[in-house]
């Protein structure tokens, strides 16, 4: 995951022609590679107006959150994942916060959290079109390594979406707010990547 991650970065940079291999090393290596959730998906394409780019963005993010909660959990007797998993749990907590600031701005009026919880509620989609019920029954029982590997994923999806909002939000504010957060997931990309290589040793 950590060369699809690469892939749309390039791709975020200019780059027309871009490959990612399916599956992965394990793919080159001739093994089987496992097909997560993850396999498959695609990353976010654009759609809406500004208000409706923030309140898809918002119902990402409480996906993301759930998600991560649950491996705080799930891996509670392994203090160092519990810990990562803790701080990107709050870490979507704050990209919501900041994205009902950003929903404000460019809208003129409140974010409507129970509308978008609700719509959440409904379909509970991750980005690529994932659902949370699926990611969650795929984790149980896996290794710490493969969980990270579709975190990286949903990370990259992040990244892609803010890079995207950045150039397509209309504002100056709200074009730097959505860069910063692209850094922000960028820098925790790094951070599951650092983490996954010493888990592999």
């Amino acid at each position: 995951m950590r060369s699809r991650s690469a892939a749309a970065q390039l791709q975020n940079n200019g780059f027309g022609t871009v490959y990612s291999m399916a599956g992965g090393l394990k793919a080159w290596q001739g093994k089987v590679a496992p097909g997560p959730p993850f396999e498959g998906m695609a990353f976010f394409a654009g759609a809406g107006n500004a208000g409706e780019l923030v309140a898809l963005a918002w119902r990402l993010e409480e996906g993301a959150r759930r998600f991560y909660e649950r491996m705080t959990a799930q891996f509670a007797a392994d203090g160092g994942s519990e810990e990562l998993f803790r701080q990107l749990t709050g870490a979507e907590v704050h990209h919501e916060k900041v994205l009902e600031e950003i929903y404000r701005e460019v809208t003129g009026t409140e974010a409507d959290h129970r509308a978008w919880l609700a719509a959440f509620e409904n379909g509970q989609q991750m980005e690529g079109g994932m659902r949370l019920a699926d990611v969650l029954g795929w984790s149980r029982g896996k290794e710490v390594a493969e969980v990270l590997d579709l975190a990286m994923a949903m990370e990259t999806a992040s990244y892609d979406l803010y890079v995207k909002m950045s150039r397509e939000t209309g504002g100056r504010r709200a074009a730097e707010v959505f860069g910063r957060l692209a850094e922000e997931e960028r820098h925790h990309l790094a951070m599951l990547g650092r983490f996954l290589d010493e888990k592999l040793g």
